[in-house]
């Protein structure tokens, strides 16, 4: 939003024309040496651990609104990287991150005014925003953990915008006067990961094939979408899902077949099953994280698996999932605001980061492979059998393209996005 233009000048060189006359709420330009700043800021090793600017090598200033971003390697989907590449005043950070976090300065529609921990943040309208003063003056965003607490505040009017709606309350909101339940496919795709490695041990059964496989075939997925989920949600083959480029339709998930799980834990030499610590998020990016896990690991028993399920809170979770002391077998989610199979895959199945638990060497070279073209009608062929070629080698269990559920007030207009951003901007009162 913030360049007009943008061309690949090499295989390694991006250069950005910016939007003239853009400031941060600080009165600082938003010009080529800022985004040169934010890239050095961002590109830092250890930046909290953010893997997706790790292809990015620096900027350079060109002229005071033309930026050249240059990259490692051949990278086709540097234009979707810079849709999540946040940037701040230059300025602002000269007092500190801890001072920055206390009165964060950007650029958007709305400014930030303060911020309660556990309680809420306040932004109001940036009068001199360059598309426009926003509609709404003032958002405030609550935090309400417990779901029937963000209901009953819908239902009072105390809240205009509800996320994340419990799926076995959508019709009961629908039926009320003056609310609405919305939902839309979500470009987040919840799967199971496996650990071979993991410190807290048990994991050396995953390092089989046969064994990856009986799992895939002995979790009833399509059934705890239907009975846990109501409905809402989609199955899916793999981590990808139809709305991200390289998504292949012919690519079918496993199916629901005990005997064949069976069979092949015995063929593992595992007939008995064995034991296992299941970790599972408390509460986190995936539709009712505990049942479904509980869900999970009645199915396994059916196979003579005994998987322990571990509730841990999510902030626990990525600081185990960053020092890799995650469990053998786990819950886990990726989203994808990219929309290229580029993020999916590479997120969860490359080495270098630090969400992948297993993969090897073939499906790391198509990842590597698909990143040195440019021309879509290339990468295509190539996504189709890393899709494949994952099902094949069962590195997860994918489960399913989760439905983003959400209340409304009918005083607002607003349409949910399948990359779970609620962008007040788009919001407007009802007619």
């Amino acid at each position: 939003m913030l360049a007009t233009e943008w061309e690949a000048t090499s295989e390694t060189d991006w250069v950005f024309k910016l939007r003239e006359g853009v400031t941060f709420h600080d009165g600082t330009p938003l010009d080529a040496e800022a985004i040169r700043y934010n890239v050095e800021r961002i590109t830092e090793p250890g930046f909290q651990d953010w893997a997706f600017m790790e292809p990015v090598s620096h900027a350079e200033v060109i002229d005071p609104m033309t930026v050249k971003i240059v990259t490692k390697g051949l990278l086709p989907t540097l234009p979707n990287l810079m849709a999540q590449f946040f940037i701040v005043s230059p300025t602002a950070m000269e007092a500190g991150v801890e001072a920055f976090v206390q009165q964060p300065i950007g650029s958007g529609p709305y400014k930030f005014v303060d911020w309660q921990p556990d309680d809420h943040v306040r932004v109001e309208a940036n009068a001199d925003y360059w598309g426009g003063a926003p509609a709404i003056g003032e958002v405030v965003w609550r935090v309400l953990p417990e779901a029937s607490t963000r209901v009953a505040a819908l239902q009072s009017g105390e809240i205009q915008i509800l996320k994340d709606l419990p799926s076995d309350q959508f019709d009961m909101i629908n039926d009320e006067d003056g609310i609405s339940a919305l939902e839309v496919r979500s470009v987040r795709t919840p799967y199971l990961r496996f650990f071979p490695d993991s410190p807290q041990g048990g994991g050396e059964p995953f390092n089989d094939i046969r064994v990856r496989q009986a799992f895939n075939h002995a979790i009833n997925v399509d059934s705890i979408i239907e009975n846990l989920l109501g409905g809402h949600a989609e199955r899916t083959a793999t981590i990808m899902t139809p709305d991200i480029f390289g998504f292949d339709p012919e690519v079918a998930p496993y199916p629901y077949d005990l005997e064949k799980a069976q069979a092949l834990m015995a063929e593992a030499g595992y007939e008995d099953g064995f034991e296992i610590v299941f970790d599972t998020w408390a509460s986190g990016p995936a539709p009712k994280p505990v049942e479904l896990a509980q869900a999970v690991a009645a199915d396994l028993a059916k196979i003579n698996v005994k998987a322990t399920v571990q509730p841990v809170e999510l902030g626990t979770a990525l600081q185990q999932q960053n020092e890799r002391t995650i469990a053998p077998f786990g819950l886990w989610s990726w989203g994808g605001n990219g929309f290229d199979g580029d993020g999916k895959f590479w997120g969860v199945f490359h080495p270098d980061s630090s969400a992948t638990f297993l993969t090897d060497e073939t499906l790391t070279s198509m990842i590597d492979e698909q990143r040195l073209s440019l021309d879509p009608d290339v990468r295509a062929p190539i996504f189709s059998e890393m899709q494949k070629y994952s099902v094949e080698q069962a590195f997860i269990v994918p489960l399913f393209a989760q439905m983003d559920t959400y209340g409304s007030t009918d005083s607002i207009q607003w349409t949910p996005r399948p990359d779970e951003l609620v962008l007040p901007f788009a919001v407007t009162p009802a007619e």
